[in-house]
């Protein structure tokens, strides 16, 4: 059976009080980020990584200019895909 499932693992910036969400396939290891915090962008790479999921997709609720950088950090970053 295939399943998306949120990892279980409580991904909040204490400064924002953001809390970031991670959903990944179950068969395909393909996976999405929604709210991600700029600096928290190590922690989330690490966590994708040490999952060996493949992240697809970012997302945020509310796209503001304190989460930009966290997407360009991704896209120039070479330890995640």
């Amino acid at each position: 059976m295939r399943l998306l499932v949120c990892v279980d693992e409580q991904l909040l910036d204490y400064r924002t009080f953001t809390y970031t969400y991670l959903l990944a396939d179950s068969v395909t290891r393909e996976a999405v980020i929604v709210d991600p915090v700029y600096e928290q962008v190590d922690r989330d790479v690490k966590l994708v990584n040490e999952l060996g999921l493949k992240l697809l997709y970012g997302s945020k609720y509310q796209l503001d200019c304190i989460s930009l950088p966290w997407f360009e950090s991704l896209i120039f970053s070479d330890t995640c895909f």
